[in-house]
């Protein structure tokens, strides 16, 4: 059996009374802030899906980085970020088991990113001595998307879908060879998958093989920064 993790929400920096700035995951319109060794561990999975053992290298590691005092002991805050829903697991037999479970039940929201943001942000690390001079216009240049990912990302910013509502909503069959958008495939009475999902029904689901191509879809957006992932 794998098990993959990933984190739901976006972070953002709230300004205290007293000047500070403290850590903030908002998960639909809930807020939650979370500790120092939290923030490690929510990071590691922000655009990121790992194992278990993955993640538990990446938190040592920043632990060590952040030279935090104390046990740092992984499995208390791992349980705890579990709890409060700000990370998600998925069990399954195989990868794209996993992989279903892990996503089935989560919203898709697109990253509105606008180009002076990641220049702003390109600019940043730089100044740090984190990214080189001659690396910065390969980051300011937005990745490429598939003709699946592009009809993901439309379907997306006009309709709210979960995971498993878009797998079954979409036929890959009927997906246009060439980029043109102007009829979306999705399924209907005439045109259905074999095995239609259900977001009920998640844990007992097995996708059908027409389905990987739009899971593989959503997971690559994810992966390239360019949705977000909500309960």
């Amino acid at each position: 059996m794998l098990t993959l993790f990933t984190a739901v929400g976006h972070l953002t920096m709230q300004k205290t009374e007293y000047g500070k700035h403290l850590p903030i995951v908002r998960v639909n319109k809930k807020e939650y802030a979370v500790a120092p060794r939290e923030l490690i561990l929510w990071s590691g999975l922000a655009f990121q899906i790992l194992t278990k053992e993955e993640l538990l290298r990446f938190y040592q590691a920043g632990i060590k980085h952040q030279n935090l005092p104390g046990d740092p002991d992984f499995d208390y805050i791992l349980r705890r970020l579990l709890i409060r829903g700000l990370i998600v697991n998925g069990t399954g037999c195989t990868a794209v088991d996993a992989l279903y479970h892990l996503l089935g039940q989560l919203h898709i929201t697109p990253v509105n990113e606008a180009f002076h943001v990641r220049l702003f942000a390109c600019i940043r690390l730089w100044m740090n001595g984190r990214l080189p001079l001659y690396r910065i216009p390969h980051y300011l240049k937005r990745p490429e998307n598939t003709p699946m990912e592009v009809l993901i990302l439309k379907l997306a910013q006009h309709l709210s879908f979960s995971v498993a509502e878009l797998i079954g909503f979409v036929d890959p069959s009927a997906l246009p060879e060439d980029s043109d958008l102007t009829a979306l495939p999705y399924t209907s009475d005439a045109h259905c998958l074999e095995a239609p999902v259900n977001p009920e029904n998640i844990g007992q689901t097995v996708l059908d093989h027409v389905q990987y191509p739009v899971l593989e879809g959503i997971a690559n957006l994810y992966l390239k920064k360019q949705i977000i992932f909500q309960k």
